[in-house]
């Protein structure tokens, strides 16, 4: 899917979006691939987002990630082992000016 993608029931099967939201009611069984995932409800998965992925207070997420960022906000359940990927440098080098 190209941009969001939300989730307030049940789906079973992976997904791949620019941004997948599971509301609090929501629930994935399946893998999620994004740039960014946040989780209100529940995951059954391993997510793969290359941004960030955010677990809400009611959010539980059983399975592997694998992101750049990860937040788990206080009372978020996380079961599963993380791959945290280093954040590509946005460092661009000018180059050297040269004396006449």
């Amino acid at each position: 899917v190209t941009g969001t993608i939300r989730i307030d029931g049940r789906f079973e099967g992976n997904i791949k979006a620019d941004w997948v939201v599971i509301g609090e009611k929501g629930y994935l069984k399946g893998d999620a691939y994004a740039s960014g995932v946040i989780v209100g409800g529940t995951i059954e998965g391993n997510i793969v987002a290359s941004d960030t992925i955010e677990i809400n207070s009611k959010g539980q997420v059983l399975g592997d990630v694998r992101t750049q960022k990860l937040t788990i906000i206080e009372g978020g359940i996380f079961e599963g082992h993380s791959s945290m990927q280093k954040e590509k440098s946005k460092v661009v080098a000018l180059p050297k000016e040269t004396k006449t």
